[in-house]
């Protein structure tokens, strides 16, 4: 039996549309191209629209949200404002939903507002996407997450909580992309770069550091899709200033690989505060992918996979990055590549989805219940 396929399943996500992709953007891609009909739903908006989406199969939703302190009304009256929402975007998008698959605890937290009648997921990618997590998870067939933190969170509530890595989506060019600067060694980093957990001093400390090598930064520096308002950073600012750094703003994400393919070191820097809540970022398994290596502050969810260059404190990031330098060629060798590589591949958007859903054959009994 095959869940995730000619099926319609409405995709809810704290995320708008856009031009940056994140998990919850991947997955409708995904599931759009295994022949599902696919909505995805971001924040609420004016008023209902519906429109054609970039692949086969996917449509864009708007809706208006619910009323203000619509958390505090009694849980039928929730249940009814979901049902009414959803058959209104069933009437837009022209079918019937199987399967609804929520990213956001913060709306569609009554997840069982439809009875048998819908399979219902709780998918929670982030630790700090804790909004209506207790009624959110209860009320949800099964629940799934990136990390152990999230996991033991959601555990409380639902014990059908499964920990599912993030993964990458198979890239449609695989041609370098040459990367600007005048240095023979390239480092990239790749995200919102207005989010406010990044280590900026760090970041500026190793630019300056580093002179002989060429950094570049390519994600939205403002507002966007991933986020409504920028971080400002005065760190940021004095790197911009930099002679050896390179702010190349967002791009598709179908071009993001070959940015990668054009650099030989790949960065992760998160402030230590947000170490519990950066614990499995989103970029490290395309990274990966590219086979370059990876310099990373603390990452938990990789603590034992010997796949990252990591720092076990940020103070030891400069000394791993230099290290990391001065044997360029063999951490860039067939062999580490190779192993980054295998890692990866066994983490992409189609084996991720075939992992799900043989999780859901196995955990949900209801199943053979519903449509």
């Amino acid at each position: 039996m095959q869940i995730f396929s000619n099926k319609s399943i409405l995709i809810i996500s704290p995320e708008p549309w856009g031009k940056s992709f994140v998990s919850k953007h991947h997955y409708a891609v995904q599931l759009a191209k295994q022949g599902n009909q696919v909505v995805f739903m971001g924040p609420p908006t004016q008023d209902y629209a519906m429109g054609a989406g970039p692949v086969d199969g996917l449509l864009l939703a708007e809706y208006p949200g619910f009323v203000k302190g619509y958390r505090f009304f009694p849980k039928p009256w929730r249940q009814y404002w979901l049902r009414k929402t959803t058959h209104r975007l069933e009437k837009l998008a022209n079918c019937t939903f199987d399967v609804i698959w929520s990213f956001d605890n913060s709306v569609f937290f009554d997840l069982d507002s439809w009875g048998n009648q819908k399979l219902t997921i709780s998918h929670i990618v982030d630790l700090n996407q804790d909004f209506e997590t207790a009624r959110a998870a209860s009320s949800a067939d099964i629940c799934f997450c990136t990390t152990e933190l999230i996991r033991e969170r959601l555990s409380k509530y639902n014990a059908k909580a499964y920990k599912i890595h993030h993964g990458y989506a198979l890239p449609q060019h695989q041609t370098p992309i040459s990367l600007p600067g005048e240095q023979a060694t390239k480092a990239i980093y790749i995200g919102n770069l207005s989010m406010p957990y990044l280590d900026w001093s760090l970041l500026r400390r190793v630019v300056e550091e580093n002179p002989q090598v060429d950094f570049c930064f390519l994600g939205p520096d403002g507002r966007s899709n991933l986020i409504a308002q920028a971080t400002p950073s005065p760190d940021r600012e004095q790197i911009k200033k930099a002679s050896n750094a390179y702010f190349l703003g967002e791009v598709p994400a179908s071009e993001v690989f070959g940015h990668l393919l054009g650099a030989d070191v790949c960065l992760v820097a998160y402030q230590e505060a947000h170490h519990q809540d950066q614990a499995s970022p989103h970029k490290i398994v395309e990274y990966l992918a590219s086979g370059k290596v990876v310099v990373a502050t603390y990452t938990a969810e990789y603590d034992s996979a010997d796949v990252l260059n990591m720092a076990k404190t940020n103070a030891d990031f400069p000394v791993v990055f230099r290290d990391t330098l001065s044997q360029l060629d063999q951490h860039n060798g067939p062999e580490r590549s190779a192993e980054r590589q295998a890692f990866a591949k066994a983490r992409t958007y189609p084996e991720l989805v075939k992992t799900i859903e043989a999780k859901i054959l196995s955990e949900v009994p209801q199943l053979k219940d519903k449509p």
